[in-house]
């Protein structure tokens, strides 16, 4: 869910008023808006995103935006804000997403059609490392006690995982669709599903694992169409309707996606 203004500002609980009748400046008090702010070297507008995983709320703006401008933008959005939240609390709590504490049973990994199934031994050591020792079955071992040790665990092979999926499958869609890219990483990103630098280098969120692969196949198409146009514009659009005449559908499709990425997992905004 986003929001786009000509203008932007960050989370500052207090603002400077025009001068009252005694000649003194008052101040206006706002209840903080907490959120993330993200300089953009693509970004035109400042634009709002609420995660429709948590709830955070992320500020995008252009590179040497003045961020004393941004609570203004937040306080005149506050109820679009605080409403938009809400909504997603109250759906991810009726999702049954909401307790992340579990320890999942099992890895549906939808864009390479396998399913894990995930046992436990625990050790006393610092790191919890995850282990394949059967056909589509791993283990983990570590403190299953620590949830965050958990977490990193099984991050990592997920990330090795999708290393070694997800990048073929970008690189063969770059030479099947001729359009080049620098370099291909896979990373735990946090406010995206993928990225393209200025200098066609794309990264991806190990997450896109958990994603069908039609959705997956219009990741990989975005970013690399950025590779010619690193912009949102006509053209861009243009060349993504050439490559994916169905990609509107997708567009829509991926805006909830995060409903596929398991709680103990990062789920970006897009």
């Amino acid at each position: 869910l986003s929001n786009r203004y000509n203008k932007l500002t960050p989370t500052i609980t207090t603002t400077t008023m025009p001068k009252n009748n005694h000649g003194q400046q008052e101040l206006q008090l706002f209840n903080p808006i907490s959120c993330h702010i993200k300089e953009s070297p693509r970004a035109k507008h400042v634009r709002l995103k609420v995660s429709l995983y948590d709830a955070t709320l992320t500020v995008t703006v252009p590179l040497g935006y003045n961020r004393r401008k941004i609570p203004a933008i937040l306080e005149e959005k506050r109820h679009w804000i605080e409403r938009t939240r809400a909504e997603v609390l109250r759906t991810r709590k009726h999702s049954g997403e909401a307790n992340a504490s579990l320890l999942p049973n099992t890895l549906e990994l939808r864009a390479i059609n396998e399913v894990w199934h995930l046992a436990y031994l625990h050790k006393e050591q610092p790191e919890a490392s995850v282990y394949e020792i059967a056909d589509f079955t791993l283990e983990l071992q570590g403190p299953i006690t620590d949830m965050d040790a958990v977490r990193a665990g099984l991050q990592r092979w997920l990330r090795a995982k999708a290393k070694a999926h997800l990048v073929p499958w970008l690189l063969f869609l770059s030479t099947e669709k001729e359009m080049a890219l620098a370099a291909a990483r896979v990373r735990t990103l946090k406010s995206c599903w993928a990225s393209c630098s200025p200098r066609k280098k794309i990264s991806l969120s190990s997450n896109l694992l958990f994603l069908p692969p039609a959705l997956v196949e219009y990741i990989l198409l975005h970013e690399l169409c950025h590779t010619v146009h690193l912009n949102h514009s006509k053209s861009f659009w243009s060349l993504m309707y050439k490559h994916l005449p169905d990609y509107k559908t997708r567009d829509a499709q991926i805006r909830a996606a995060w409903r596929f990425i398991p709680s103990w997992s990062e789920a970006p905004n897009h």
